[in-house]
């Protein structure tokens, strides 16, 4: 496994700040968004955590693996990037296949690094393994127990009333007991599965406001650092949807830090923008990747579709409480000190100093990195890009001057953590090739 040094020159200081993050609520805001990628399965996460956490309540299991069972059908579906792969795993029989086992792969290799995840990423790993399929392997129970409450879940007609449909789905999953599914779990599901208020909480509690309100599971709660290597990691869901933006946020969230240094900051805001950085394109996670790849130009409709993943953006990281800031630093990147920006339309005025120092980082990343559809701008023409900027006063001209006269250095921390994070995306494409269907 490749060991990044993606802090490099980050001057921190470990366990310096006495903040906590509670991920529990970043996450299930997460989970919510990857519906976005398909409207018609909108709440499938939820469900399923729903109905998971009653099938290993029953089946005995013990809190903590409650827990991570919740964590693990939040997050499932984390290796799926386009709606047309959303919407082939809502048909019931797909049990095999190289496109299941790719998108399990994906997710797996997405979140094994998240130490405090625990056991989420290998449950997420073997949730499509059929019971009488497992070669060998030692496959975790909730492994199976998510399997048999995601198929469930896509038995369900939203649009009909619940009760009436009991019947069918629980004889729909009986018939492959033994064979896809583990047969202590479906009489396990008939058993929860005969009281109405199983259903009723399927159909009703499925929503973000009542699953953080409700204990439905612990708080999860890492210190501030903890939060920060998430954010990084996560940067790889994010830019790994797509070729033309691998190696972005990571880049975004360095040369944001080092411009906050280089005009004096306190420690703990560099940090926090570090994080805003890393976080600024989280939206992209309910943006089909077909459009976000698409290497002609975007039809109205599509770049209207693109548009959105600003304001997801900062609906997602409006949930994380003890840093509510990160939502505007993180989702203003789009927005111009005219009000012709999006997608607020806010003015100078209204845009913080942080979320210009966002704003002018993805710039210069934009600007500098290579992309599959352009080359880097050389120096020179770099850098008279940011000082015409700086003439239209579009984008903050103090900030445009300073990485216009530390262009070098920039550039250099660009490259660095550039080359590294694309080690990680070659492994990552090595994964897909491996499951990619003939």
């Amino acid at each position: 496994m490749i060991k990044l040094n993606y802090m490099k020159n980050l001057e921190f200081h470990k366990n310096s700040y006495n903040l906590t993050i509670n991920l529990k609520e970043l996450i299930v805001s997460i989970s919510k968004a990857i519906d976005y990628i398909s409207q018609d399965l909108s709440g499938h996460h939820l469900r399923v955590a729903l109905i998971s956490s009653e099938i290993a309540k029953a089946f005995g299991l013990k809190r903590k693996e409650i827990d991570d069972i919740f964590l693990a059908s939040l997050l499932h579906d984390i290796g799926m990037f386009s709606s047309r792969e959303k919407l082939d795993l809502s048909e019931f029989f797909i049990f095999t296949g190289s496109e299941l086992e790719l998108h399990s792969e994906k997710a797996y290799f997405l979140l094994k690094d998240m130490d405090f995840l625990g056991s989420v990423p290998q449950i997420i790993r073997y949730h499509h393994t059929c019971w009488n399929n497992t070669n060998n392997y030692n496959i975790p129970i909730e492994s199976y127990i998510l399997h048999l409450a995601d198929r469930i879940e896509v038995l369900i007609d939203k649009n009909n009333e619940i009760l009436g449909q009991q019947k069918d789905i629980l004889d729909r999953i009986k018939g492959f007991s033994g064979t896809v599914f583990m047969p202590e779990l479906v009489y396990i599901f008939e058993r929860i599965s005969s009281v109405e208020a199983f259903w009723y909480r399927i159909v009703t509690d499925a929503d973000i406001s009542y699953i953080l309100d409700d204990q439905i599971f612990s708080e999860f709660r890492v210190d501030f650092e903890s939060f920060l290597n998430f954010a990084r990691l996560f940067t790889h869901i994010i830019d790994f949807r797509s070729p033309f933006t691998a190696l972005h946020s990571v880049a975004v969230s360095r040369i944001a830090y080092m411009i906050s240094k280089l005009i004096g900051l306190s420690e703990l805001t560099c940090k926090k923008i570090l994080a805003a950085g890393y976080l600024h394109d989280i939206g992209k996670i309910a943006i089909p990747s077909e459009i976000l790849e698409k290497n002609s130009n975007l039809l109205p409709a599509e770049f209207n579709i693109i548009k959105k993943h600003a304001y997801y953006s900062f609906k997602i990281l409006q949930s994380i409480s003890e840093i509510k800031e990160l939502c505007k630093w993180a989702g203003f990147h789009h927005e111009r000190l005219d009000g012709k920006g999006y997608p607020f339309h806010l003015r100078a005025d209204e845009l913080p100093l942080e979320a210009r120092i966002i704003t002018i980082a993805d710039i210069f990343t934009a600007v500098t990195e290579t992309r599959p559809y352009k080359n880097s701008f050389i120096e020179n023409d770099a850098v008279k890009i940011f000082q015409n900027m700086a003439k239209n006063e579009i984008y903050d001209k103090n900030l445009l001057t300073l990485i216009c006269d530390n262009f070098r250095s920039l550039n250099e921390e660009r490259i660095d953590v550039q080359s590294q994070i694309g080690q990680v995306y070659n492994d990552f494409q090595s994964i897909c090739l491996k499951y990619k269907p003939r």
